[in-house]
């Protein structure tokens, strides 16, 4: 959730430096949608952003450690995958926060967008692949944890209810996000995959209706390896 350091967004429009580049990506669309927010709900964020900015290795720290005790078996033994998912959630929660102080919440929204993208791409191997259903228990864990760091250290302030709402919203639009990136990574996975389909049906029908040499067959079939196993190894 790295967020660009740029000048505030005014009601949080985007403007040409924070807006995606058309063309970039499927469903980058779905920020320009998310983008209406009042003075006063920016403001509360910002200020919520302010305040949470020294929590944000112990927040990150209590994700981590919420997340392991919702999965089934946890994390497997020692440190090592708290510690490491502990880090990436500071720096998650650090750029989130950075982009409240500064309004950008154009930048915010891409970013959520281009990390959630990134996560579920790189996902290659099927029993490592992140369901939908873990990707927003993560979200909900996250959003508890900011609601209520937020209600301790904000106690008394008149603006408390405000920023509480504002969050709130903003969580929501989150699982928008990730619900969106969910189903484009998951249809480009589809669409490979009927691709290599029809790949395989087609040799069978090439090699039936015209002479095919030995060579030729293998080019064949070593692209279409390629593409199932994702490598640059060569049968010839």
């Amino acid at each position: 959730m790295a967020a660009a350091a740029r000048s505030p967004l005014a009601r949080g429009q985007v403007d040409q430096d924070t807006a995606p580049e058309a063309g970039s990506d499927p469903c980058s669309d779905v920020v320009a949608t998310l983008l209406s927010w009042t003075e006063d709900e920016l403001d509360s964020l910002a200020e919520l952003g302010s305040v949470l900015s020294p929590c944000v290795s112990e927040l990150g720290r209590l994700w981590a450690e919420s997340l392991g005790a919702h999965i089934a078996g946890g994390y497997g033994p020692g440190p090592q995958p708290v510690e490491a998912l502990a880090q990436v959630n500071a720096w998650l929660l650090e750029g989130l926060l950075l982009g409240l102080r500064e309004r950008q919440l154009a930048a915010v929204f891409q970013a959520t967008l281009d990390y959630d993208l990134a996560l579920l791409r790189s996902q290659d191997e099927p029993d490592l692949r992140s369901p939908l259903a873990q990707l927003y228990q993560s979200l909900e864990v996250c959003t508890l944890l900011v609601l209520r760091r937020t209600r301790e250290l904000c106690a008394g302030n008149p603006r408390l209810p405000l920023m509480l709402a504002a969050y709130s919203r903003l969580a929501l639009q989150f699982g928008s996000i990730v619900g969106q990136a969910f189903y484009q990574v998951r249809s480009e996975e589809i669409h490979e995959s009927l691709r290599v389909t029809a790949s395989l049906l087609e040799t069978p029908r090439e090699l039936n209706t015209r002479a095919a040499s030995l060579d030729g067959v293998l080019v064949q079939l070593t692209q279409i390896v390629n593409q199932l196993v994702r490598c640059d190894r060569h049968l010839i």
